[in-house]
Parts: structure tokens; C-alpha cells; sequence
């Protein structure tokens, strides 16, 4: 599959993403409050102000983790979202969704035969009462993967969705990746 192809299928797959916990598949409100500036453009290399530069590479996940984190809650707080804090659990439900999908080579919110993000978050320890996930593979860096979650209208929408309070992310380095999980949720 090729990166475009990659892209529109987490586009589509977004479409899915954002789920309350109770089993049932519509999707909370979206964060009609928010309205994309007109002028707005984020250019590779040049992240907001005050952040890490794009091609910074982290020795670790966990560098990589910080700085994707910071980005979003950059977009969200533009957006009059609260910051969202990294979550042990989803970290590691994220990280293990990245490493499946490096794998086995497919970008899927569920694995074959296996659970989604709501699963794979209860598994880790998480209990949500509202979630969403965004999946992409190919961006290089936490800014490049933050800027087409940003420039896909499902992705942008669950990455803005207001009542989220904690964030996991997942990397995985692998052919077309590297990987990327971004899981969001608020707790029961």
C-alpha cells in the first residue's frame, strides 16, 4: 500500500474512531466550537513557537511521545480544548497497536481477529467513558504525523474533541512507517 493510500484509509478509518466505551458505535458530539483559521499553515520544520524543532529525533519513544503531545495540545488549546496529560496505560495500548501495525504491515483500528482501541485500552489498564484513536503511517517526526491528523477533517475532530483528558502514543519504525497511534480519552 502506498503512504497516499495509507493516509486516505486512516482518513476513512478515522470515520470510526471516536467511540464512548459502552459497546455502542455513534460517535460523541463533534467540537462544533472549532473553526480551522483561514490563514492557518504549518510548514514542515517549522513547529509552533516554543516547541521542539520537527527534525528533532528523540533517542527514545518516550522523547517522541512528549513532543507529539505538546503538538496536539498546541492545536487543542487554539481550538479552547484543555491540554491533555500522557497516560501510562494508553501508552502502552498505543505502543503495542504501533508495533502490530508495523508488523504486519496494515493500518487498522482493530487487529485481525482481535480487539479495537476500546479493548486494547481496557486491557492496559484504562477504563474510558469516550476515546478516539488516529492512525497514520509515513510522517517522520511527531509534527509531520500532528500535521495530517490536522489536514483530515475526521482526524482533526478526534484529536479536538474537548472532554479528552489523557493521550497515549504509539511509534514504530518498519517498512512505510514508521508507525503512528495516537489514543485519546476521557476516564469513566
Amino acid at each position: 500500500m502506498t503512504h497516499l493510500a495509507m493516509v486516505a484509509a486512516a482518513t476513512t478509518l478515522a470515520l470510526l474512531s471516536t467511540f464512548p466505551s459502552s459497546g455502542d458505535p455513534t460517535p460523541p458530539p463533534a467540537p462544533w466550537s472549532y473553526k480551522p483559521p483561514k490563514h492557518h499553515v504549518w510548514r514542515p520544520g517549522h513547529p509552533p513557537s516554543g516547541h521542539a524543532h520537527s527534525t528533532e529525533r528523540p533517542a527514545s519513544n518516550s522523547g517522541y511521545r512528549s513532543i507529539l503531545i505538546q503538538l496536539v495540545n498546541h492545536e487543542r488549546r487554539k481550538a479552547h480544548c484543555p491540554a491533555v496529560r500522557p497516560h501510562p496505560a494508553l501508552n502502552k495500548a498505543a505502543q503495542n497497536h504501533s508495533a502490530y501495525m508495523a508488523r504486519t504491515q496494515t493500518l487498522s483500528h482493530t487487529e485481525a481477529g482481535g480487539p479495537g482501541p476500546g479493548r486494547r485500552m481496557r486491557a492496559a489498564g484504562y477504563r474510558a467513558g469516550q476515546a478516539g484513536e488516529n492512525l497514520v503511517a509515513g510522517p517522520k517526526d511527531p509534527a509531520a504525523a500532528v500535521r495530517a491528523w490536522m489536514n483530515s477533517a475526521p482526524h482533526r475532530a478526534s484529536l479536538l474533541t474537548c472532554p479528552f483528558r489523557h493521550a497515549g502514543v504509539g511509534r514504530e519504525s518498519g517498512g512505510n512507517g514508521p508507525w503512528w497511534t495516537l489514543l485519546l480519552a476521557a476516564p469513566r
